[in-house]
């Protein structure tokens, strides 16, 4: 198996000439305040006479300043830009000129956003690119609510309530709520808004936020320039939900995928639940991720996939009811591990994107081990066929590579803890070990990173 590269590339943090992490207040920076009093003033961005508009303060900032936002909702006054590049274009059309709406945009410089809570202080952006971050340095967003994004009419704009190009951008503690705007007119692009777009140069860390009934992705990683070396957006995505609550997938909410990583990009992803959507987790094109611990379920069409030329590490994933599979090395070329994972409950959809499996394997990189694969729809592992076509040959697996297939007991009112007589304690891959030392157990509680909610 190739083993994936650092998730976080050093090349990257080269070429922003930043860290992750928030640098806290020095002697030259300065902490900006806006109310959204609505009284016709412009303030002076002071606590006694703060500023009335985000755009203000942002535009009056210097590099790592920090901006507090009062109780109340800011509302953008959008306006049209061009985005010189393409995140979801081949290298020919990468720089193409896209008309695109903004929100608040920052540019050029390192800013911290920080709202009074997510209930208390909300963003409505009305546009397409909701929060644009370029060349922004080492920036932040926290406790807030951002929500309202419109949808351009360019089917190649990356709409998202957050945008982010060679930033090393922390987003915590956040929800992105209800950009599920649908374009109307013609030609109809098909795509909606995301929750978060990490483009060219990003270096994301999303942590403990809610990205609920987005009308495209949930987080979506795009593709580095094809001009600038080892730029592809990298993130670290751990304790999040990601999911829709009503009206889901063929409505405006959960459109997408809820992780999508694509072309070159890389991330870890864990301790997350994503819920609803189209689709779960899915890697793509040559791009690299490490799984772990996550809630994948109740997805339409599948819950975590290996897709193109691209690797992942799936471990410890409780994957249950989803559409029509549960895990799948789809391609030939996909590589990777699939090990000590619950998969039960799922292919109950009709034949749509995939075969009704517990696990589609095509790929002879991916290995399969230490799983608990049970109770799927039509099998729990096969191999080939086309959706709605060709069956899928059914494998081997129960007691190969320390597989199961057994019925799990978990006490699902208690987060999917295993019984004390559940067959998974312990039965994990023995070179992972629980956070106690033993032996990983097999789902969602067992191995390094369980619990974890911090990078």
């Amino acid at each position: 198996m190739r083993t994936p590269t650092p998730l976080i590339s050093l090349a990257i943090a080269a070429l922003l000439g930043c860290s992750k992490q928030v640098p806290p207040e020095g002697e030259n920076t300065t902490t900006w305040y806006v109310d959204a009093l609505d009284d016709g003033a412009t303030g002076a961005g002071t606590t006694a006479d703060p500023f009335r508009l985000l755009q203000t303060a942002i535009d009056s900032a210097e590099s790592g300043d920090t901006i507090v936002l009062e109780e109340g909702t800011h509302r953008a006054e959008a306006y049209d830009d061009i985005d010189p590049t393409c995140g979801n274009c081949d290298d020919s059309d990468f720089r193409t000129d896209i008309e695109i709406t903004v929100g608040f945009k920052i540019e050029g410089k390192g800013l911290h956003l920080v709202g009074a809570s997510r209930e208390g202080t909300i963003l409505e952006t009305g546009a397409g690119y909701g929060l644009y971050f370029i060349e922004a340095d080492s920036s932040s967003v926290q406790s807030l609510t951002l929500t309202g994004g419109i949808r351009d009419a360019d089917g190649q704009a990356t709409d998202a309530a957050i945008v982010a190009k060679y930033t090393a951008l922390t987003v915590s503690d956040v929800d992105i709520v209800e950009n599920n705007d649908l374009y109307e007119g013609e030609p109809d692009p098909v795509v909606g808004v995301i929750g978060i777009a990490g483009r060219e140069g990003a270096v994301l860390t999303v942590t403990n936020s809610r990205i609920l009934n987005t009308s495209w992705d949930g987080i979506a990683l795009y593709r580095g320039d094809p001009e600038v070396a080892d730029s592809g957006p990298d993130a670290t995505i751990i304790d999040n939900e990601i999911g829709c609550t009503e009206e889901c997938v063929f409505y405006a909410n959960g459109r997408g995928v809820g992780i999508g990583i694509t072309w070159d990009a890389s991330a870890e992803v864990i301790n997350n639940h994503v819920h609803d959507f189209w689709k779960g987790i899915g890697t793509f094109g040559t791009s690299e991720a490490v799984v772990r611990n996550n809630i994948v379920e109740d997805n339409y069409g599948w819950g975590i996939i290996i897709s193109s030329n691209s690797t992942m590490v799936a471990e410890n994933n409780l994957v249950i009811g989803n559409g029509n599979v549960g895990m799948a090395a789809w391609d030939s070329a996909a590589s990777g591990r699939i090990s000590n994972n619950l998969v039960t409950e799922n292919g109950n959809v009709d034949e749509w994107v995939a075969k009704q499996t517990g696990v589609w394997m095509n790929s002879d990189d991916v290995e399969l081990s230490y799983n608990d694969i049970w109770n799927n729809a039509v099998a729990d592992v096969c191999s080939g066929g086309y959706p709605g076509g060709s069956d899928c040959i059914a494998v081997e697996f129960d007691g190969l590579n320390g597989n199961l297939s057994l019925e799990p007991l978990v006490d699902t009112a208690n987060d999917y803890v295993l019984e004390s007589a559940s067959p998974l304690l312990d039965a994990g891959d023995p070179d992972l070990l629980d956070a106690d030392g033993s032996r990983s157990d097999i789902g969602l509680h067992g191995g390094p990173d369980a619990g974890k909610t911090q990078p």
